[in-house]
């Protein structure tokens, strides 16, 4: 490709990304987003919203981790996993999609029209994602789960969740955190638990024999929807929040009619998980949350 085109094509990408105003919150759902319409502009020019969203506009068309890891292997074989929140409904991600769309559609008949040059365009700007947002991303330090000698798991947990919510929502840390712990349990517990990630739009749903356990910063609809059938079913219903939320949640879950919902602090729960498949045992549970933080650091 002339190098006119490609500067057109680097110049159309950065100006987008730059210019997303929930970019820095959706760090890895935004460029993922990119890939994605890319990948429909190869085909389709000029781009409709069915093409590259779902029928009423609310998610873009086959945004995943696993999808976004096959486009951005193209381009850097050793990058890591996207892993499941690179495909999360997010109300940014299609107004980002919509955004890129009109972009790519504002080009000119002599750079739209032709396949091969949308396939070599699509290159380009796929190639900048990976290289210019993507790998600086997973490079980013993250916050480590470190759990001090003279204090509290729940204190360690809390502080860990703070300060990872500083650069995504408190539920998909939360949950994220959740799936790290129940993925280090000894195998006596396994067998009790399982989930069902995606069932909703932010979260998974969790259940630990008949309870359905779910993670929210505070109760909202649909959350209150899954208690009330799970209560209908009888079986029980475990609300995880903030620790400074517990008594806002059940006050909210309280005028709601939902009187059977029991609310915890997350850290409150996942200490309670830690100690009692440590047995109680403060150097199990420590060797236990050491595990835990090796996964947080590998998602």
């Amino acid at each position: 490709m002339i190098d006119g085109v490609t500067d057109a094509a680097v110049k159309l990408i950065a100006e987008w990304y730059e210019r997303e105003p929930e970019a820095h919150r959706s760090r890895i759902g935004i460029p993922n987003t990119g890939l994605h319409v890319l990948e429909v502009f190869r085909v389709y020019w000029p781009l409709r919203e069915s093409q590259y969203l779902t029928a009423g506009g609310g998610q873009v068309s086959g945004l995943s981790g696993p999808s976004g890891d096959a486009i951005a292997g193209r381009y850097v074989a050793s990058l890591p996993s996207m892993g499941t929140e690179a495909g999360r409904t997010s109300r940014s991600t299609p107004s980002a999609a919509r955004r890129l769309a009109e972009r790519l559609n504002h080009l000119p008949p002599g750079l739209g029209q032709g396949p091969e040059t949308r396939a070599a365009m699509a290159d380009v700007m796929q190639r900048w994602i990976v290289e210019h947002v993507l790998v600086p991303e997973f490079r980013r330090a993250r916050p480590t789960l470190r759990w001090g000698e003279r204090e509290g798991l729940g204190s360690a947990l809390r502080r860990y969740v703070a300060a990872a919510a500083e650069d995504e929502p408190w539920t998909h840390v939360a949950l994220r955190l959740t799936a790290a712990v129940l993925s280090n349990l000894s195998d006596e517990f396994r067998p009790q638990i399982r989930t069902t990630v995606g069932r909703r739009s932010d979260d998974g749903d969790l259940w630990i024999g008949d309870v359905v356990v779910l993670i929210s910063a505070l109760p909202a609809y649909e959350d209150m929807a899954l208690c009330r059938q799970a209560l209908s079913g009888g079986r029980g219903c475990l609300l995880l929040v903030p620790a400074d939320r517990v008594a806002a949640s059940a006050q909210l879950l309280a005028a709601a009619g939902i009187d059977d919902t029991e609310v915890q602090a997350l850290d409150a729960f996942l200490g309670g998980l830690v100690a009692v498949a440590a047995r109680f045992d403060d150097r199990q549970a420590r060797e236990l949350i050491a595990n835990v933080a090796a996964s947080l650091n590998q998602a």
